[in-house]
């Protein structure tokens, strides 16, 4: 199997050939049921599954403050059901996406219809999405202020971002981590809080919102570049117990920097 292969190649102090292999045919098998679950997303009575919110304080501690909260996601198992678990606990909700989100190619047809079909799974629990155009435009930003100004939540993924210069260290190596969140999370003064989502039997799922990551006395740099580190030792815990959940194994050979990369967020 491709995908065992090249995980065994990447990472060979942590997976040999038979470990890797397990793994990518657990991947593949859940990857199954939640296309399934993307499907059925699309029709008015939803996918049927079992969805449980763990942590949920610490959002609404962070609510209380005022400032709304950031919700630091990672890739595990599919990020509607993030969403779907915060709507079903009334927690508005605004999602931050690339322009390019759920299409399998960059093209205008993709945009306009494999993508908008795959993004009307998710906008039923979102109170707004905001698009980042292109990296040159900043106004993203300050939608994002807005809302977390509104009280309310706001999630950024932390994973999966090929083109971050920013890593950790995670799986024995380093792995590519986005700084976005840690730096909007400062300027609003919100809780900065990672979150990951668990497949706890078939049909069974559990989103599960951590302590957040403290802001310090350090500077913005600081701090920035701490949290990229904190959430890189977080993802290795998940990895470790929830292997099968994670998404980034499809694009792994994009993710793995040499570990000589320096991690130092902002540089």
């Amino acid at each position: 199997m491709e995908r065992a292969a090249s995980i065994e190649r990447i990472l060979p102090d942590r997976f040999d050939a038979d470990k890797a292999r397990e793994l990518a045919e657990a991947w593949m098998d859940r990857r199954a049921e939640l296309y399934w679950g993307r499907k059925r997303g699309l029709w008015e009575s939803d996918w049927r599954i079992d969805l449980q919110l763990r942590g949920a304080e610490h959002i609404h501690e962070g609510l209380t403050a005022g400032r709304g909260v950031v919700i630091w996601f990672a890739s595990f198992c599919d990020s509607s059901l993030v969403m779907r678990a915060l709507a079903e606990a009334d927690v508005p909700l605004g999602h931050l996406s690339m322009g390019a989100h759920g299409v399998p190619s960059g093209t205008r047809f993709g945009r306009a219809t494999i993508g908008r079909i795959h993004r009307r799974g998710e906008d039923r629990y979102l109170r707004e999405r905001v698009v980042i155009p292109n990296r040159k435009d900043p106004s993203y930003v300050k939608k994002l202020r807005r809302l977390l100004a509104a009280n309310h939540a706001v999630s950024i993924r932390g994973d999966l971002m090929a083109d971050s210069r920013n890593s950790a260290p995670c799986l024995g190596t380093r792995v590519r981590i986005a700084a976005g969140a840690p730096r909007i999370a400062l300027q609003a003064e919100a809780p900065l809080l990672p979150t990951f989502v668990r497949r706890v039997a078939p049909f069974r799922y559990c989103v599960e919102v951590e302590e957040p990551i403290q802001a310090t006395a350090a500077s913005r740099q600081d701090f920035v570049a701490f949290a990229v580190e904190e959430f890189g030792r977080r993802l290795d815990r998940r990895l470790l117990a929830d292997a099968g959940d994670w998404d980034g194994w499809w694009g792994l050979d994009d993710l793995v920097v040499e570990p000589e990369v320096n991690s130092r967020a902002d540089r």
